[in-house]
């Protein structure tokens, strides 16, 4: 007898984060998802989207600029499978181009066209993802830009 047994992702994919991307316009983003305004100063706002999907919901906090997605960054369900996020993300982008491995951590970079991903795992008894985020690379060069990443990570180390 044969049992299939199923990663704790259940059916997320990596494409489910397709319509967060940066460059996306928030009108579209407001009519398929509802959003909450977290802080709007100058010209950036930043609102939190709840996906949700059978068994799990997955929070992205968006940056935008100018009515578009600046940057994205979400906090990922520590039930999920590493190995499976991570094949999603080499699947999608290719083998990182850089690991930073600190103890029992690790970091994940990718550069593709104006694009930064960065993902973030753990291991204790089993392995786990902590957050991905992606940056706009052309949006570094506006003051006083600060990608969300570096604003919200501290909340979730």
């Amino acid at each position: 007898m044969a049992a299939e047994v199923k990663a704790p992702n259940y059916d997320f994919k990596i494409e489910q984060l397709q319509d967060f991307m940066p460059g996306q316009k928030r009108a579209s983003l407001d009519q398929q998802f509802p959003g909450t305004t977290l802080q709007a100063q100058d010209l950036y706002l930043w609102k939190k989207y709840v996906i949700t999907k059978g068994n799990y919901q997955v929070r992205v906090f968006t940056q935008f600029l100018n009515g578009k997605v600046a940057d994205l960054f979400t906090p990922l369900p520590s039930y999920f499978s590493h190995d499976v996020f991570l094949q999603g993300l080499i699947r999608l982008l290719g083998p990182a181009e850089k690991i930073d491995r600190r103890g029992e951590d690790a970091i994940y970079f990718w550069k593709k066209d104006k694009l930064h991903h960065i993902y973030a795992a753990a291991c204790t008894i089993t392995c786990f993802p902590v957050y991905y985020t992606v940056i706009d690379r052309q949006q570094t060069d506006l003051p006083p830009y600060q990608p969300l990443w570096d604003r919200l990570r501290q909340i979730y180390r």
